[in-house]
């Protein structure tokens, strides 16, 4: 179905692209990772992400000789000190808080199974629970 095709055409043109680079990770510097994003963006990405894991990439501050400014993605979750008003104004367009949830609910799970654990049932761990049953309902919508 033609129809059916341009959708999924239409689609794909709302999915951007991240380009992430290692170099800094694997110790490349920051003369290699800038010449990575660049060729990145060039290439077409929408996004460019030079993951760290020590401090955020200095990004260079005058931008005017290009025809678009790169758009750079950050996830910092190795320097949680920065303020998303920091990290903003340091150039950086777009944060992922890529793992803090998943972190919250491993050691949430960790304490819940500890305690049913300790005292044979589920009294003591409900305590736990930050959602009831009836919060859960309508959580995924009915099709």
């Amino acid at each position: 179905d033609i129809d059916k095709f341009i959708q999924k055409l239409d689609i794909k043109r709302n999915i951007a692209i991240i380009a992430r680079t290692e170099s800094l990770v694997r110790g490349y510097g920051e003369w290699e990772t800038f010449l990575r994003l660049q060729k990145y963006d060039e290439a077409g990405a929408d996004y460019v992400f030079p993951h760290s894991r020590t401090k955020p990439l200095d990004l260079p501050v005058n931008t005017s000789n290009r025809v678009k400014k790169m758009q750079y993605v950050i996830a910092p979750t190795k320097f949680p000190e920065y303020t998303t008003k920091q990290l903003y104004s340091m150039g950086y367009d777009m944060i992922i808080h890529a793992n803090q949830t998943e972190r919250v609910k491993i050691k949430a799970v960790r304490d819940m199974l500890s305690d049913l654990k300790k005292y044979d049932r589920m009294l003591e761990a409900e305590k736990h629970l930050c959602a009831t049953l009836d919060d859960m309902k309508g959580l995924t919508p009915n099709e």
